[in-house]
């Protein structure tokens, strides 16, 4: 143990790889745990070891950055990623409240931040990946555990909570949770299919046990965001089967699993059966106009709300700084006992803020990474990808510090794998 242990201090402090793997580890404890200080302070470490090194005792620059950063032309997924930042930037030239926007541009900095770093790394191997999803595995699964408890020692109550629409308590924003929780059960998928081990033979039975762990949990917490992406995966996985034409009886009964799973966890677990039949009440309560307080009816208002903001200017937009100020405006007039929200899906929030142009503008960004170097055909970049789109359908995923951390630390580090081998991951 104590040589395990003193051999992974020693990759972390003294390897340029292991310095990068602690610092996004510490990024997704932060955001697990709704520690944000975190996530900054971990940024101005990343750009600390990015830009210096050590010689002779003593601090320097880091030779071959500046050669690094031209190679990479503006139309590289690098410099596109970067465009969401740009469009703060510029529609704040027709935003009135500036210190809304000042905001925004501060929330989306990591998007100029993080390329520009990542354009200056040299290359990195598929062992950070294996290692990063490695430690989000494992921490959910020790998160998990006290969830868990604290759920079946007041069983009933929770329960009752999820039948009037509440949920089950976690760290952090139940919904974000549980998508990581989602990734994370993705992530051991590919670890255990992969027979990626530290060391010994015996941790595939870990990952495998944590895997099926947070399987359980996630239909436990029964926050339908992560489910949806979840069975969204699974399904994607089965039909790249299918078109590969891989085992065809494999795929069949992957199939009959997939609809099974569903509806076996309804009849076994009392707090998914409390929050789908909430969940039916909640709709059936929005067609009869009742929204107050009924959070699925509460998301539809919030859309409905971006494609009226949307209406006002459909070319620009209103602009990020006055994109809150128009909403609660509306929310005002047609919904005064609501609360305002923004919109619960990224391209309306994209739309309404930056018009038809930006929402063109933002899908060359989202969608660049794939279409470089033909990084699509790799199964697992495409999965995650994917896996953020459909999470954009349900929450403005990249207007939350969580969803923005999530987003370019994995994808930045799929692209710099993928940019000299494209079959490493």
């Amino acid at each position: 143990m104590e040589k395990a242990f003193g051999r992974t201090i020693r990759y972390i402090f003294g390897s340029f790889e292991g310095q990068l793997l602690g610092i996004f580890s510490v990024m997704l404890f932060s955001i697990v745990y709704s520690m944000e200080f975190l996530t900054s302070q971990a940024m101005f470490f990343l750009a600390g070891v990015v830009l210096f090194e050590k010689k002779d005792k003593k601090i320097i620059l880091r030779k071959g950055n500046l050669d690094r950063l031209k190679s990479y032309g503006f139309l590289s997924p690098f410099w596109l990623t970067s465009i969401s930042f740009f469009l703060v930037l510029i529609s704040l030239l027709w935003s009135e409240n500036m210190k809304v926007g000042l905001r925004w541009i501060q929330l989306k900095l990591p998007f100029i931040v993080f390329p520009l770093l990542f354009m200056m790394i040299a290359n990195l191997r598929k062992e950070l990946i294996f290692r990063l999803v490695y430690f989000l595995l494992v921490l959910m699964g020790l998160t998990c555990v006290p969830v868990l408890y604290n759920y079946l020692v007041d069983y009933d109550s929770m329960n009752l909570l999820m039948s009037q629409g509440q949920h089950i308590p976690v760290p952090s924003n139940h919904i974000r949770f549980s998508m990581l929780m989602a990734l994370a059960i993705l992530s051991g998928g590919y670890l255990f299919k992969s027979s990626y081990v530290l060391k010994y033979k015996q941790e595939r039975w870990l990952i495998g046990s944590l895997v099926f762990f947070l399987l359980l949990m996630i239909h436990v917490l029964s926050v339908r965001t992560g489910l949806a992406l979840l069975y969204g995966m699974f399904l994607f996985f089965i039909l790249a089967d299918f078109v590969r034409k891989a085992n065809l009886m494999k795929n069949i009964a992957l199939v009959v699993v997939l609809i099974a799973g569903p509806f076996i966890a309804f009849k076994t677990l009392p707090s998914l059966q409390s929050k789908i039949n909430y969940s039916l009440w909640d709709y059936g309560k929005y067609k009869e106009g009742r929204a107050e307080n009924y959070s699925d009816s509460e998301r539809i208002i919030s859309i409905m709300a971006g494609m009226e903001i949307y209406k006002q200017s459909p070319v620009i937009g209103v602009g990020a700084g006055d994109l809150k100020d128009e909403l609660r405006a509306y929310y005002n007039k047609e919904h005064p006992k609501l609360k305002m929200k923004l919109p619960h899906n990224q391209f309306v929030t994209v739309a309404a803020s930056y018009g038809l142009v930006g929402l063109i503008l933002f899908l060359i960004s989202i969608f660049s990474p794939l279409v470089y170097k033909k990084n699509y055909k790799n199964l697992f970049f495409l999965a995650f990808n994917l896996f953020v789109f459909g999470s954009m359908l349900f929450e403005s995923t990249l207007d939350t510090n969580y969803g923005i951390t999530i987003y370019l630390v994995f994808l930045l580090i799929g692209l710099k794998v993928l940019d000299n081998e494209p079959n490493q991951i």
